[in-house]
């Protein structure tokens, strides 16, 4: 099952979940286990943020606006913005180096 990156903590569908915060280490490393396999998924909207998690992940991040549906069991890393985004304004790779976010993994448990 792929691992899927999502640039927000959201539920994809009706179930039960499970979310845990990780650290950057413990991000990176979860991310290249599944990259070594060629099993990484990119949900990542915008450039910007997509640009500013392969530099954090060490992976190449691609850019995908399509719709995710997360399977029973498929882990998944959120990446959780915690500043407000002022309305109407893309933000930078600068910008996003300097607000507050985390990881956390997600995972449909039913």
């Amino acid at each position: 099952m792929k691992l899927a990156l999502l640039n927000s903590l959201v539920m994809t569908g009706a179930g039960s979940y499970r979310a845990k915060e990780l650290t950057l280490m413990e991000a990176k490393c979860l991310v290249r286990a599944y990259a070594r396999v060629g099993d990484v998924e990119s949900y990542i909207g915008h450039a910007s943020t997509a640009t500013f998690l392969s530099a954090l992940l060490g992976i190449p991040v691609t850019v995908n606006r399509q719709r995710f549906r997360q399977r029973r069991d498929q882990p998944v890393i959120c990446f959780k913005l915690y500043d407000r985004v002022p309305e109407h304004k893309e933000l930078q790779v600068q910008d996003l180096k300097t607000s507050a976010y985390a990881f956390f993994l997600l995972q449909k448990i039913d």
